[in-house]
């Protein structure tokens, strides 16, 4: 909705092929250069909220995710260089952050409170990113994420000790494969952590490795039947469905338990009476 000198503007929608939800509402007003802007994304379970506070120069947002995190960044303009800085907390962590932008390029530092840090650097004109930075046992690491033919990003990486690992991200998806510096091999894909033993695979939970589960699709050796093809399908509609409401339901959710906007000129998509 537009009024001469303000802005409103509010959406959702679905997307089947990656099973994700999205929706945003914003207000902003130009005379006095200040607004905000709210915005939910789920993916399956996953989900993340934010709330940015706009003013002039400044940017204020608050966040939370559906693994418990929660957190805040201050990003400011100034001829052309933007500066932040940023905290989280999560069950048993926390951090801070700092970033800074310029012509010449892009930086992001995080320090974490058991002592591990991340320093992550982009040159402008230049689609690589360079990493380093140090585990909370003091083992430092460096290497570089570049974009991946599938649209996805590839990081390497290598430890001071002699350890070494990829990391793939694509289509919201996550997984690793890495090597200690002892000869331990481990793989793990969206949150999930294996390690390869004498004995098979492990999987890391509860603070401790335990035996992976294995489950297979009872198909049998063969092609799989029409009704088990139809019943998959079904399932993965069901599944679709159940994503949209429950989007929708934490969406809403937040409406209701969170503010818009902050400040005496808070707005819900409405205008400005003259």
């Amino acid at each position: 909705m537009w009024d001469n000198d303000e802005l409103a503007r509010r959406g959702y929608g679905y997307n089947p092929s990656n099973n994700s939800f999205a929706a945003g509402n914003m207000y902003y007003d130009f005379d006095d250069n200040e607004g905000w802007r709210q915005s939910y994304v789920q993916r399956g379970d996953n989900w993340v909220y934010s709330n940015t506070t706009l003013d002039g120069n400044k940017r204020s947002t608050e966040y939370a995710t559906s693994r418990g995190v929660e957190g805040t960044s201050e990003r400011e303009w100034n001829n052309d260089v933007m500066t932040g800085s940023g905290t989280f907390e999560g069950e048993n962590f926390s951090g801070t952050t700092r970033s800074h932008i310029d012509e010449d390029g892009a930086s992001l530092s995080v320090d974490g409170s058991r002592g591990g840090n991340l320093d992550v650097s982009k040159e402008a004109g230049e689609s690589g990113r360079e990493i380093s930075g140090s585990t909370a046992g003091g083992t430092g690491f460096s290497g570089e994420t570049q974009r991946s033919g599938d649209g996805g990003f590839r990081t390497g990486l290598e430890s001071d000790a002699g350890g070494s690992a990829i990391i793939k991200r694509d289509d919201g998806n996550r997984s690793f494969a890495g090597q200690s510096a002892e000869g331990d091999l481990y793989a793990g894909h969206n949150g999930n952590v294996y390690k390869k033993t004498d004995d098979g695979w492990s999987q890391y939970g509860d603070g401790g490795w335990s035996t992976a589960e294995r489950t297979e699709r009872d198909y049998g050796s063969g092609r799989a039947s029409s009704q088990s093809r139809n019943q998959d399908y079904s399932s993965q509609l069901n599944r679709q469905y159940d994503a949209r409401q429950s989007g929708q339901r934490n969406y809403n959710s937040f409406q209701t338990q969170r503010s818009f906007g902050q400040g005496s000129r808070q707005r819900s998509g409405g205008r400005r009476r003259r």
